[in-house]
């Protein structure tokens, strides 16, 4: 997959061959970014993402994650412009920027993009000026999932509320958190028999709540069942957030090692304990019922267009 940055409309950029651009900001790269992107191919078109790089807070996939998941839609280029450089063009400056600069010759979007000065443009204007310049423009619908649109503030909403596998609805995925394991505060390990591994968590990543999840670990070309206390430690009085998990059926050193943990079940809310002893025992049901949860299970019901 080609990737172009595009600083500024100003930025000198070649003809090429014509392209078929899903457009929008695709944090999450949920079910609806998903359906742009599955209309992105068309016949005599180069399949193609013309998105913004601008601060999405809290996001809800890292760069590398999205670009990973548009190369597994089959989307060959992929268009970052500089939301900061870009944010001044008038609605029509930017449907002629697509087609001159960029050989643009069909857009899909979603039914509330918005574009141009102050998002001044929304996806009927879109449409409009699209064919006056000769491009083809379709616009998609609102999806829905059990009568929820599906939507990245949604997503994040489901997550901040310990709703993981809601979230996992509207992603189409569950839910992950990906870094190179750390060294922690080795508590687990030399007080608590449960070594556990520990990953940074960004301080812009969306928001989980605080507590203990079932999870499922992806480290070292192997899949884990796992079960992971997102907080503070309140026990121990810590300060900051960290990402613990405590691997099903794993021994080794696996610091240094990239590792993604999935979340797919709230189990509890994160609370201090009176004693390390009650703190044990607690963590000894949550591996209990980490090691229960059913690994197999129904796929979840596709998500609806509301047409």
């Amino acid at each position: 997959m080609e990737i172009i940055n595009l600083p500024s409309p100003a930025y000198p950029f070649p003809r090429r061959t014509p392209v078929s651009a899903a457009l929008g900001n695709f944090d999450g790269v949920h079910l609806a970014h998903q359906a742009l992107l599955k209309e992105a191919g068309a016949p005599g078109l180069v399949p193609a993402v013309f998105t913004f790089e601008r601060p999405a807070a809290p996001y809800l996939t890292t760069r590398e994650e999205r670009l990973s998941l548009f190369v597994s839609f089959g989307i060959k280029i992929v268009f970052l412009a500089s939301f900061e450089g870009w944010k001044d063009l008038s609605c029509p400056s930017f449907v002629d920027f697509l087609k001159d600069a960029l050989a643009v010759r069909r857009v899909i979007c979603g039914f509330n993009f918005r574009f141009g000065r102050g998002a001044a443009g929304d996806a009927s204007y879109l449409s409009s000026l699209a064919e006056k310049t000769g491009i083809s423009c379709q616009v998609l619908p609102e999806m829905t999932y059990e009568g929820e649109t599906i939507s990245s503030s949604a997503i994040r909403g489901h997550l901040a509320a310990g709703e993981p596998a809601r979230a996992a609805a509207l992603l189409g995925r569950p839910y992950s958190l990906t870094g190179v394991v750390a060294h922690g505060f080795s508590v687990g390990k030399s007080r608590l028999a449960t070594p556990t591994i520990n990953l940074p968590v960004p301080c812009d990543a969306a928001p989980l709540r605080h507590g203990v999840y079932v999870t499922h670990t992806a480290l070292a070309g192997r899949t884990f069942s796992s079960v992971t206390n997102i907080g503070k430690n309140p026990t121990y009085g810590r300060d900051r957030v960290t990402c613990e998990t405590y691997l099903l059926d794993a021994e080794g050193d696996f610091y240094g090692l990239k590792a993604t943990v999935f979340f797919d079940e709230f189990l509890r809310p994160e609370m201090k304990f009176p004693s390390e002893a009650a703190l044990k025992a607690a963590i000894s049901r949550d591996i209990a019922a980490a090691a229960a949860y059913p690994r197999k299970g129904e796929e979840p019901r596709a998500a609806e267009r509301n047409d």
